[in-house]
Formats: C-alpha cells, sequence, structure tokens
C-alpha cells in the first residue's frame, strides 16, 4: 500500500515534469511561428526546422498532448477541443 502511493506520487511529479518538457518544447514551436509568419516544414534541408515540424505534427495527433499544450497555443497550431 505503502509502494502503490509512492508510485502514484512519483508518477504526478513525472508528468508534471514531462509537462513542462513539452511547454517548453512546444514554445519553440510558437517561436519559430513568430519569427517567420509559418509553421516549420518538414525540410530536410533544414534539419531543426524539420525536428519542430515532427515535434508539431506528433503534439497535434496527440489529444491528451495537445489538451494539455492548449493554454499555450499562441497560433492556433493545435486542434480545438470541444467540452
Amino acid at each position: 500500500d505503502r509502494k502503490s502511493t509512492r508510485l502514484n506520487s512519483s508518477h504526478h511529479i513525472t508528468s508534471y515534469a514531462v509537462l513542462c518538457l513539452k511547454k517548453k518544447k512546444f514554445n519553440e514551436i510558437n517561436n519559430f511561428v513568430a519569427q517567420h509568419g509559418r509553421v516549420p516544414a518538414k525540410d530536410m534541408k533544414n534539419i531543426s526546422e524539420f525536428m519542430l515540424a515532427s515535434r508539431l505534427e506528433a503534439i497535434q495527433t496527440n489529444p491528451e498532448q495537445y489538451m494539455a499544450l492548449a493554454d499555450y497555443d499562441e497560433h492556433n497550431l493545435l486542434p480545438q477541443h470541444q467540452d
């Protein structure tokens, strides 16, 4: 019983840490859009841009992620969630 409480507690902390990391990485996408006026493209000539485009695609196709990051979506990059 104690072990399960400890596991649940650490899982919550891990989830918060993961959210913070996802937020930071999503803000890199926001910054790209603000700087370039467009979403990043999957262009292998620019690997940094390619990685941002891949990251955005992964977030857009994962409801758990895009719902968690919705408050940070400065450029309407994420699908709209209806409550």
